[in-house]
């Protein structure tokens, strides 16, 4: 998929679960921007492996920029700042796993070069189904699945710090939110 649609869905992901009421528009937008970032992989190499489009970078990178920040005790909160890494990590999660849905990636790269893919799922949909699934379709739940994911994991987040919660009752109350 075009950066453009990563940026875009995941801006308009982070509208619709109200992310711009708790943060600010800068933040969705930043975020949104962050699931781009895999992408850059295309101006450094003319071959079909994309070594950006790996779940080191889409998991490692968030945590690493995490810690990093959090050392030299920057200007943000540390719930602004797990919250912004654990949304950036998502992006760059969904992003990679959205494109999985139209191509082959070397999701373990540097370890090996072998490519995942989901391009293969459209021959297990049945004919008469074709027309409503596509995995493009798919595609989009899965992103979607992501950004609920976020959703759960800020309200955990809230529970356990805010409210001082324990793990039991921030999943509880978490789940409640949720469901």
């Amino acid at each position: 998929m075009d950066s453009l649609f990563h940026f875009l869905f995941g801006f308009i992901a982070a509208l619709a679960l109200d992310l711009h009421k708790r943060h600010k528009l800068w933040f969705v937008g930043l975020a949104a921007l962050m699931g781009v970032l895999l992408d850059f992989d295309y101006f450094l190499t003319s071959t079909t492996l994309r070594p950006f489009h790996n779940v080191f970078i889409a998991i490692v990178l968030p945590i690493g920029l995490f810690f990093i920040l959090r050392h030299f005790r920057s200007h943000w909160s540390a719930r602004e700042l797990e919250f912004f890494f654990l949304v950036m990590a998502a992006m760059l999660t969904g992003h990679l796993v959205a494109d999985m849905f139209l191509d082959h990636e070397a999701i373990l790269f540097p370890l090996t070069d072998a490519t995942f893919s989901f391009v293969d799922l459209q021959h297990l949909i049945p004919f008469e189904f074709k027309p409503f699934i596509s995995p493009l379709g798919i595609a989009l739940v899965v992103y979607t699945i992501v950004i609920l994911l976020i959703r759960f994991a800020e309200d955990y987040v809230y529970f356990r710090e805010r409210r001082k919660h324990s793990v039991e009752k921030s999943l509880g109350e978490s789940m409640e939110n949720f469901f």
